[in-house]
């Protein structure tokens, strides 16, 4: 089973909330102490994300490391002051002087379908938005993959060949062998768990009550159906999306704000065997 890293980059328009700051994801300050952590775990793959609001080449630049593939996030929940278009040829360029003809795997859209919730766009404007960001990629890099990401059911909206599947123990309303079965039987694609996690005394599942056996459980569900890669997301505890200039912290992920780790998560994941990218 391949775990993947995911570290969350959202920004909430609502509030100005960058998650790329608070959770201190960034070149400047923790984000290649992160990187040490997943690498020290055996992961070879991550979730990340630009931000039109950051300096993308130094977020490139910052996972340049040996053997580490790493799908971009380009929108998620943002919203843009240029053309989808124009900053897609950014990012491109971006990518481009600091990884030359290096293949991109990106996610174009973060959850498309949660779009007219989270931002007010309406799902026919954030479909557009992200197919007129990857043109504008496109038109700089030669090499760009696509991977969907998504609530179950979700259309794949930008012909992706990887179909992510977001499943959460608190909006799971349907057996995920079923969601699985489903996914790959519609979209006839490699399918992954694009993100999961599980918020210490927050969620409740039938017997499990912490991390590992969330992940432990997770991984039962994919593997009796032909699923390899699983993303923990967030892999840094965040804040409240709407406290976040305060000290608390949602204890969900990996690494803790402190850089201490759950032990019990670590422990599991340092259990499996690290796939090669």
């Amino acid at each position: 089973m391949q775990i993947v890293a995911g570290f969350e980059c959202a920004y909430l328009p609502w509030n100005g909330h960058d998650l790329l700051h608070s959770t201190q994801h960034t070149p400047e300050t923790k984000m290649g102490q992160h990187y040490d952590v997943a690498l020290d775990h055996g992961i070879v793959m991550a979730r990340d994300g630009v931000s039109p609001n950051h300096n993308l080449a130094a977020r490139f630049m910052q996972t340049r490391l040996p053997n580490l593939l790493v799908v971009w996030d380009l929108l998620h929940y943002h919203m843009l002051t240029e053309s989808p278009f124009d900053y897609g040829i950014r990012v491109g360029k971006a990518w481009k002087a600091v990884n030359g003809d290096v293949p991109f795997f990106c996610c174009p859209q973060n959850e498309p379908t949660l779009a007219p919730l989270m931002t007010g766009k309406t799902l026919a404007e954030a479909v557009a938005e992200g197919h007129a960001l990857l043109e504008g990629v496109r038109s700089i890099l030669s090499q760009v993959f696509v991977f969907h990401v998504d609530v179950p059911r979700a259309e794949n909206w930008f012909n992706s060949t990887i179909h992510g599947i977001n499943i959460y123990p608190h909006t799971l309303k349907e057996p995920i062998r079923d969601i699985i079965k489903e996914a790959q039987d519609r979209t006839g694609n490699l399918v992954w768990i694009s993100e999961t996690s599980w918020h210490d005394g927050y969620h409740e599942w039938e017997n499990i009550h912490n991390k590992a056996e969330w992940l432990n459980f997770i991984a039962g569900e994919c593997e009796a159906e032909g699923v390899q890669s699983i993303c923990w997301y967030p892999f840094v505890d965040s804040p409240p999306w709407d406290h976040n200039e305060g000290h608390d912290r949602w204890s969900h992920g990996l690494i803790h704000h402190d850089l201490s780790l759950d032990e019990g998560l670590s422990s599991w994941i340092k259990k499996q065997p690290s796939t090669p990218t």
